[in-house]
């Protein structure tokens, strides 16, 4: 589900919603937007509309337009975003842990309600995200694995709010493992989902969740540490 489009301002919630795909790794830098057609009905909006969400992208560094046959819009770097966003969060600390601390609650939730609400092919989703956690070999891939497992548990909760909730707080929370090393290996983060999983699928939903909010606790201290050290470093 993708974040809701306001009718009031149609294209920034657009251009909010493909910005979250984007963070969460589910279009990758050099990676080509659907057509402008495609898009448009994906999304239920105006060509028109797209393209005013496709400029303001454009106008933040996250795509690049290109002309000619194998023209259209694609992901850059993410070079001038990602240093945007690190900027933003060195500069207001309260933000990433107002981001954190939601992350938390809402996926505490759904690690209890998937304990309680799951089933085997829940559990068999979760596994072939942490199996494919294992086997990485960029960050690019590290960051699109992570988001499947946290996808797959949020889920298996039944609870289409709190799926969209995971979604838009990931969105949020710009994670550029490509460029930005937070120091987590996907080994270490593949048992932490692997702990998350056996707890879910031994329906024991108060392990489930102590579990989920001791892994994103590791990931908010890693992000402040990450960041601190930036703040430190000289022009």
């Amino acid at each position: 589900m993708d974040l809701e489009l306001t009718s009031g301002r149609i294209p920034h919630s657009l251009a909010a919603s493909l910005r979250a795909r984007i963070h969460m790794g589910e279009l990758r830098p050099g990676e080509r937007f659907s057509a402008e057609r495609e898009l448009a009905e994906q999304f239920g909006v105006s060509r028109v509309t797209l393209r005013e969400a496709l400029r303001v992208l454009q106008s933040e560094g996250y795509i690049e337009v290109r002309r000619g046959p194998h023209g259209g819009a694609y992901v850059t770097d993410l070079s001038e975003p990602a240093q945007a966003w690190r900027d933003r969060m060195i500069a207001e600390s309260a933000a990433l842990d107002e981001l954190f601390d939601l992350r938390i609650g809402i996926e505490m939730a759904t690690a209890r309600f998937a304990a309680l609400r799951s089933t085997r092919d829940d559990h068999e989703i979760m596994r072939e995200a942490t199996d494919a956690l294992r086997k990485v070999s960029t960050q690019v891939q590290f960051r699109v694995a992570d988001s499947q497992f946290h996808a797959a548990v949020a889920a298996a909760a039944r609870s289409a709010r709190l799926s969209a909730a995971v979604r838009q707080l990931r969105g949020e929370l710009f994670t550029p493992l490509d460029i930005l090393d937070l120091g987590v290996t996907p080994e270490e983060d593949a048992d932490q989902h692997e702990a998350i999983l056996s707890a879910i699928q031994t329906r024991d939903p108060e392990r489930a969740e102590t579990l989920m909010c001791v892994h994103i606790e590791r990931t908010r201290a890693t992000f402040k540490g990450i960041l601190a050290i930036e703040a430190a470093s000289p022009e």
